[in-house]
């Protein structure tokens, strides 16, 4: 699993970001901390896979996520292939990851995205939709996705920081790179 390195945004998630990291521990993970209050910073000492980025101020989900982009592109992991996603709340269940990164490698995909089963809002399934409808993909307001760092790289840098999650999947589509859908169960604190 030395191909894949994961960037995971967290802000005050402390009941459920060790649970996942526990089951995280042969994976490279990139923990970007948006000025969490809840005692996240004294308890990483314990990991030795996690790389924790501590944000000086609150910049918000989709920033935290270009963070560990940006992280990554300077560091040049040259053995790292792939890029995860995931949400730090338990949303996302850590038994996917091996399945995804499995998929995205032996269907030489560039972008998989975690479909979730249930979305948080009315506007995420309209847009989900929207996007099934004319890119034949859904679900581009997931966290869960896994890129191919080679056409992440190529692209992210121009990426608006608002709407990156959306405009990634929309390059992704128009560049004719191979997207994918992988069908997940999500709800809250899935990890247990």
């Amino acid at each position: 699993m030395n191909d894949l390195a994961i960037v995971i945004p967290c802000r005050n998630e402390i009941r459920s970001i060790f649970k996942i990291l526990n089951k995280l521990k042969r994976y490279k993970v990139i923990l970007v901390n948006d000025r969490s209050t809840d005692g996240l910073v004294e308890g990483m000492n314990k990991y030795k896979n996690i790389t924790l980025i501590n944000n000086k101020k609150q910049i918000g989900y989709e920033k935290s996520i270009l963070k560990g982009f940006k992280y990554l592109l300077k560091s040049n992991h040259k053995k790292i292939k792939y890029i995860l996603t995931m949400d730090a709340d338990g949303e996302h269940n850590p038994v996917y990851v091996s399945k995804i990164h499995k998929k995205i490698k032996s269907n030489n995909f560039d972008l998989i995205i975690g479909n979730r089963s249930k979305k948080n809002r009315k506007s995420e399934i309209i847009i989900s939709q929207l996007f099934k409808k004319k890119y034949n993909f859904e679900d581009p307001l997931s966290g869960f996705k896994i890129y191919n760092k080679k056409k992440l790289f190529h692209y992210f840098p121009k990426c608006k920081e608002k709407f990156f999650l959306t405009e990634l999947c929309v390059f992704f589509a128009k560049s004719n790179y191979k997207i994918s859908n992988f069908k997940i169960i999500t709800k809250k604190n899935l990890v247990r």
